[in-house]
């Protein structure tokens, strides 16, 4: 298994072409950094992303419990013990929050407007 290409500053190629100086090895550290970088935020917020779409899912079970009880409790039918009025209310609320979350995150993804532009790599002066 190959891990890592210590040719990688040459193409691959170190017959063919050369870096006698080692100036582009500086640079494949700055994109993969930013690479790096940039693939945590997209993971942040499929995951931020992934909780909402549960939370609202949750919600709408939820209300759908909610008019299936209510349906049965006005053909006379008797309303569960274990009936929670409250937690449609609160499951919307936990998916508000979510989706407040995800957005935020998304916001903070590389090329979209809150994210502004891919970050620069820090590259030190090269001569």
């Amino acid at each position: 298994m190959k891990i890592l290409n210590i040719y990688a500053c040459v193409g691959g190629n170190r017959v063919n072409f050369i870096d006698p100086k080692g100036e582009n090895i500086v640079v494949i550290g700055g994109v993969v950094v930013t690479i790096i970088s940039a693939s945590y935020k997209v993971y942040k917020f499929c995951e931020a992303y992934s909780d909402a779409k549960d939370k609202l899912k949750a919600a709408n079970e939820n209300s759908n419990r909610d008019f299936d009880i209510l349906k049965q409790a006005e053909n006379g039918g008797k309303i569960p013990s274990d009936y929670d009025p409250n937690a449609t209310n609160q499951s919307v609320e936990d998916f508000s929050k979510a989706a407040a979350e995800a957005a935020v995150k998304g916001g903070q993804l590389p090329g979209t407007a809150g994210g502004g532009s891919f970050p620069k790599p820090v590259v030190p002066p090269i001569g």
